[in-house]
């Protein structure tokens, strides 16, 4: 009795023997170890040639949500990125709850790279949960509005970080010395010559965040009196 292996089963074997192989190389690498940290949590799991992975954040929007994901690494890899399913029903901008697919550019075929390992795939993975990549949202209408109002509150929150608080300038301050507008500097430097040129921009311009500028040139020439004190300034 003769058998007869079929050839193409025979190569998808040895391709699928060599994915494994890769593979089992890439879990004995100790940076994996890093990965964990006080930002998220985790977990990967071993079965054969598939690994199952959840991240739970312990920072930003998404935090403690447990994101699962089924990562097949059995095609061609590492010429080849694994395929990725997304396991849970969590929302994110990034994951096509419909398709069940996450949207990782290093996953990207037209990106991908055969040195990339299972730390960068992770690394990325736990990077698009954590801070959202706007560059690559999938085409889908949930996604795209949830980006956009994401990406609203992020604005709002820089903005407010941004913001000088609880400096105010002391009366004595505002009397004797001037805040002049950008308008009247720019106007009495065109006016100007014979006095020491100042750089200043076209107040349209300007960026709404850049620092007022503060002119510490006092308004009035204060002398002594006859008691060798300074007056009072005029309020």
């Amino acid at each position: 009795m003769q058998f007869y292996i079929n050839k193409n089963q025979q190569e998808k074997n040895s391709v699928a023997q060599q994915s494994f192989k890769r593979l089992t190389n890439d879990l004995l690498d100790e940076k994996l170890q890093d990965l964990n940290d006080n930002t998220c949590q985790i977990l990967i799991n071993q079965n054969c040639d598939k690994l199952y992975l959840q991240i739970t954040p312990k920072i930003g929007s998404f935090i403690y949500n447990n994101y699962q994901f089924q990562l097949d690494f059995r095609i061609n890899y590492p010429y080849s990125p694994p395929l990725i399913q997304v396991e849970s029903n969590i929302p994110h901008p990034n994951i096509d709850l419909k398709n069940h697919q996450l949207y990782v550019k290093v996953l990207d075929p037209n990106v991908w790279k055969p040195v990339y390992g299972l730390y960068d795939i992770i690394q990325a993975i736990k990077q698009t949960i954590l801070y959202i990549d706007y560059t690559y949202i999938p085409n889908d209408i949930q996604c795209i509005k949830s980006a956009q109002r994401m990406g609203q509150q992020d604005h709002s929150t820089d903005e407010e970080e941004s913001e000088d608080k609880g400096f105010e300038l002391s009366e004595n301050f505002k009397r004797n010395f001037e805040l002049p507008t950008l308008s009247r500097i720019s106007v009495e430097n065109e006016q100007s010559d014979d006095t020491e040129e100042e750089n200043f921009d076209d107040p349209s311009e300007r960026s709404s965040q850049e620092p007022a500028i503060i002119n510490l040139t006092k308004n009035t020439r204060h002398s002594l009196d006859d008691n060798n004190t300074l007056p009072k300034p005029k309020k």
